[in-house]
């Protein structure tokens, strides 16, 4: 599980939510110059296929009202929500999202639709391709009301694989 996002102030903790401080992240990466921009609400959640798929206690329904409380509740700017396996699924007033998937494996990228729109085309791809495409990602610039860039990033990672090398675990 990964949200990353390139904000360069102090810290700031809500909750599930929390803003990166100091972050060069993807901005570095991409040879943008580090700006200043304000705090971002961020939140990752991956409540996994099995409440979807078995349902168990209303799961589902559970997960859904929860998601939609968490995103307005928190005031959320992005937020990276792995195996929400609902095709039906609409996001509150005011967020919007973008979806990555490989295989069944799905990632969605929430965003504040009233602070952020994209900026250019998302990147979008899959982490693991053999056997079979899993773990997805997507990456997508987006440009603030103010007038801020950035980069956010929602991403499924791979477990690490089971090694008693440490240098195995650094890598993934």
């Amino acid at each position: 599980l990964l949200q990353l996002f390139c904000s360069f102030r102090g810290q700031r903790r809500h909750g599930l939510m929390q803003n990166w401080p100091n972050a060069s992240c993807l901005l570095g990466l991409a040879g943008a110059a580090a700006m200043e921009i304000a705090p971002q609400n961020l939140f990752v959640w991956n409540p996994h296929w099995q409440c979807f798929v078995w349902n168990q206690n209303e799961c589902a329904e559970h997960v859904i009202e929860a998601l939609n409380m968490f995103l307005v509740a928190f005031d959320v700017d992005f937020a990276t929500v792995i195996e929400l396996a609902d095709p039906t699924y609409q996001s509150p007033s005011g967020y919007e999202f973008l979806k990555s998937q490989c295989g069944h494996d799905l990632v969605y990228l929430f965003y504040n639709s009233l602070r952020w729109s994209p900026s250019g085309n998302a990147t979008l791809g899959c982490m693991e391709v053999d056997p079979r495409l899993d773990r997805p990602f997507l990456i997508q610039p987006f440009l603030g009301a103010s007038g801020d860039k950035v980069i956010a990033v929602g991403a499924h990672f791979p477990h690490p694989t089971f090694s008693p090398e440490l240098n195995v675990y650094a890598a993934t």
